[in-house]
């Protein structure tokens, strides 16, 4: 009998919730760039290399892909520092608005992130299906 174990479902899951999490923080960046104010600035630039790299980090991990893994682990020291610096700006003025609430999700998402990784239970590459014999084999 052929079988998806439960880790294996767990591994796919969290594989494609967190592809797809920082797909859109990737089109999200990309998407400032519509924002007179952004594109106008010198710093425009910024959003739009952060946007392009999350979606090329996020297809890759989401394909199970070991420069996927790097790119999204590394990404994700940025978005932590910046999420700590805004969260710090945005407290210190006691501003706690849905940005404050935005950031803090970001910044748990970024965690589980590392967490998932680290905890090896994403161990790369494609998810095949596990053989689980009801008998065993003589």
């Amino acid at each position: 009998m052929n079988e998806i174990s439960g880790t294996t479902r767990i591994v796919r899951w969290n594989r494609i919730i967190l592809g797809l999490f920082w797909a859109l923080a990737g089109l999200g960046c990309l998407g400032l760039l519509f924002w007179d104010d952004v594109r106008e600035s010198k710093l425009a630039v910024v959003p739009a290399v952060a946007g392009v790299a999350l979606l090329v980090a996020a297809l890759g991990f989401y394909l199970g892909k070991r420069w996927g893994r790097i790119g999204i682990g590394i990404l994700m020291a940025f978005v932590a520092l910046y999420c700590f610096d805004r969260l710090l700006y945005l407290g210190f003025r006691k501003a706690f608005n849905w940005f404050f609430l935005l950031l803090c999700v970001a910044l748990a998402t970024a965690f589980y992130t590392w967490l998932y990784m680290f905890s090896g239970l994403d161990r790369g590459g494609p998810i095949e299906r596990e053989v689980v014999e009801d008998e065993p084999q003589p």
